[in-house]
């Protein structure tokens, strides 16, 4: 094992770099590194906010849907029904889609590693190599540094 590489960090075997669109923007010695925690936590900032705006898109989608509903009903010839039902099937998909998506991310929870280096947090979540946890312990063992587990974490979904 080299290099574990996530989303905004990469593990080495000297240091942690803090990616920020593939390029690193700090790096983290492992001999500054005062304690690691590693507990659980949400996979994004927010997350109540991005919860009640897929929840006000999933209420949107029930009104409109409902009017849609409603213009069938009044509806006048062929080229009315089809322009209702071509909205509404767009509707569906993209109102619903963001919906879904925001409300999956929101409740969302990751592995996430809370780094202490004299003074300052930095908060580092683990979403693409949630399997390689127990590397990562390792490795920060390896070093000397104290790892502290909040809650126990299971490799397995």
């Amino acid at each position: 094992m080299n290099v574990l590489i996530d989303f905004n960090f990469k593990i080495s075997l000297d240091r942690i770099h803090l990616i920020r669109s593939n390029y690193t923007y700090k790096k983290i010695f492992y001999n500054d590194i005062d304690k690691v925690v590693i507990g659980k936590g949400r996979a994004v900032n927010n997350w109540i906010l991005i919860l009640l705006i897929g929840i006000a898109l999933f209420v949107i989608l029930v009104f409109f849907s409902f009017l849609s509903l409603k213009g069938f009903i009044l509806s006048d010839g062929n080229i009315r029904f089809l322009n209702v039902f071509g909205h509404m099937i767009l509707m569906f998909l993209i109102m619903g889609g963001l919906g879904y998506y925001s409300i999956r991310n929101s409740l969302k929870i990751v592995p996430i590693i809370w780094v202490y280096v004299s003074g300052n947090i930095y908060k580092l979540r683990v979403i693409k190599t949630q399997d390689s946890i127990k590397d990562m312990i390792e490795i920060f063992s390896q070093k000397g540094i104290i790892v502290e587990e909040v809650a126990p974490l299971s490799t397995k979904r």
